[in-house]
């Protein structure tokens, strides 16, 4: 069942598919307030979930670089 498809997902567990989502539309700059309507959240959840997943990017990408030197 896709999350678009819930009457709500407020606190409920974020799928893969709405975190690959999530991501396409943050690179896009589509506005947090039409992804809080299209994910039925709340705007400060996406705002959440959108630092966290930078924090991994950024953790991920800083592990990669020390493993060069």
């Amino acid at each position: 069942m896709s999350y678009k498809d819930n009457e709500t997902n407020k606190g409920k567990r974020w799928s893969t598919e709405e975190i690959d989502d999530l991501i396409k539309e943050l690179n896009e700059k589509v506005a947090i307030s039409d992804i809080s309507t299209s994910h039925k959240r709340t705007e400060k959840a996406i705002e959440l979930q959108g630092l966290n997943l930078a924090h991994k990017l950024l953790t991920t990408d800083l592990k990669d670089k020390r493993r060069c030197y």
